[in-house]
């Protein structure tokens, strides 16, 4: 459990496949780093080629690790909200190298163990 600025607590779910881009509503993936073992190796069928390389340039293991979670659960949640595969969905770039698709706003933060 996490605490909000006002000290109330935030009460986390469990995920489950729902349509999440219906409204305007915002979500929040809490995803922690000790599921990596767990989609080691599942990684090569979502992520892309280019994904790959770049998480076999990280120095240290565990920027790594947290860098394929954060594109692995961002592309089994968006694949399962546009009905896509997972590995097809074709992200633009703005700069700085931000991904972004169309009419879908999102971003990923790494913090701690998350």
């Amino acid at each position: 459990m996490s605490m909000l600025f006002n000290s109330s607590p935030i009460q986390w779910l469990s995920y489950y496949q729902q349509d999440f881009f219906a409204g305007d509503d915002i979500h929040v993936f809490k995803i922690h780093c000790n599921l990596y073992p767990l989609i080691q190796n599942d990684l090569a069928r979502v992520l892309t080629e280019a994904e790959l390389e770049k998480k076999n340039r990280f120095f240290k293991v565990a920027d790594a690790e947290r860098f394929a979670l954060g594109k692995y659960f961002l592309r089994k949640i968006l694949a399962e909200q546009l009905n896509a595969y997972p590995r097809n969905i074709r992200f633009s770039v703005t700069e700085p190298s931000k991904p972004y698709l169309p009419d879908i706003h999102f971003n990923i933060s790494h913090s701690g163990a998350y």
